[in-house]
């Protein structure tokens, strides 16, 4: 027996046409139950995972970008670094 999956597209219509439903029934979908929808139709359809899963690290600023910040506020209350550490 085999298994048929729908394409990706004929999933994402699915996804869309329930986050559509969802919303115009006046929820507000956060993107924690958007991801869970889309994990819920993928698997449903024989997938392993959303091929499309959006981390939400990707756009975060990367820690480095943060120290020069943390430098300037010691240095405005008179500490280096090595005295913070």
């Amino acid at each position: 027996m085999t298994i048929v999956k729908k394409t990706v597209r004929e999933i994402e219509k699915e996804i869309a046409a329930e986050l559509a439903a969802l919303e115009a029934e006046g929820w507000a979908i956060d993107d924690f139950e958007r991801q869970d929808i889309r994990d819920k139709h993928y698997k449903d359809n024989g997938y392993d995972r959303d091929p499309f899963y959006e981390d939400e690290d990707e756009d975060a600023e990367p820690y480095t970008a943060r120290v020069p910040y943390m430098t300037a506020k010691l240095a405005e209350v008179g500490m280096s670094e090595r005295d913070f550490f």
